[in-house]
């Protein structure tokens, strides 16, 4: 390599004396090999700091360019930071003069999975008809698509008791969950069976936790039914809410293996 991490560290030391040497395990991590690694790392463990100085890394050494790396995190603040933090460092690197000046023009995309997510739905969705323009289902939209479902449906199984505005919320969510997991209504309703048959099977008196676990499996089975045509109808109005896009993104990636390859050349 042209740069250790410890040159590197030391550069930026001249530029900002707040820059803290990393520890040994830190260091590890930042001049690891170009492979596929995990890292576990609680709070406070320096995470960010971390990984922009893993970005650092790989583009004072010439491994990648910024442009060439992408970063995803939970939450937009954490998107945020490391975003901000990247930047900073690679402008003080380029000021310490590691790096070429013309290197800080272009940065890292840094995003969320959710944005991630959209952005592949947004490129590549018409693949599945879906237009690359579309906005996402609000809260308030979803909730008038489940009230009308659940208003019409009558098929309600007489041991389950739940008022109309429970059921909606119900629907709503477990259609988020069933479209986030990526997963089928008959393994949903499978695992629920299950759980109804496990508990049941157990001996002595039930506690108030299996009450509780056999009451949320029959309401769930009772709920997947209209799940199912609360989904159904947003297909039929191509609505689509922003939990819908991880599973979109996951199918479009998996049906077209070309547009991994397409990501891959953008994103080394």
């Amino acid at each position: 390599m042209k740069y250790t991490e410890a040159e590197i560290t030391a550069a930026l030391h001249k530029v900002d004396p707040k820059v803290k040497r990393p520890t040994d395990e830190q260091s590890a991590i930042i001049s690891a090999p170009l492979s596929p690694a995990i890292v576990i790392a609680g709070a406070g463990s320096g995470k960010t700091e971390t990984m922009a100085s893993r970005v650092l890394y790989l583009v004072a050494n010439g491994i990648v360019k910024p442009e060439e790396i992408l970063g995803l995190t939970f939450t937009r603040k954490a998107a945020g930071e490391l975003a901000i933090r990247i930047r900073l460092r690679l402008r003080q690197l380029a000021e310490s003069g590691m790096i070429a000046r013309s290197a800080t023009l272009s940065e890292p995309t840094i995003l969320t999975y959710h944005s991630y997510a959209a952005k592949i739905v947004s490129d590549y969705g018409l693949r599945h008809g879906i237009d690359g323009d579309f906005t996402p289902l609000g809260e308030a939209a979803l909730f008038q698509i489940a009230s009308e479902v659940v208003a019409h449906y009558d098929e309600m199984d007489e041991d389950v008791s739940i008022t109309a505005k429970k059921a909606v919320e119900k629907v709503i969510t477990l259609s988020k969950l069933i479209s986030e997991h990526n997963v089928e209504y008959s393994q949903v309703s499978q695992i629920s069976c299950e759980m109804i048959e496990g508990v049941n099977a157990l001996p002595g008196k039930l506690t108030l936790e299996h009450k509780k676990i056999l009451e949320e499996s029959r309401l769930r089975l009772a709920l997947l039914p209209m799940v199912e045509r609360f989904d159904q109808r947003r297909r039929e109005l191509n609505s689509f809410s922003f939990d819908d896009q991880m599973a979109q993104a996951s199918r479009l990636a998996t049906e077209f293996l070309e547009i991994g390859e397409m990501e891959r050349s953008k994103f080394h």
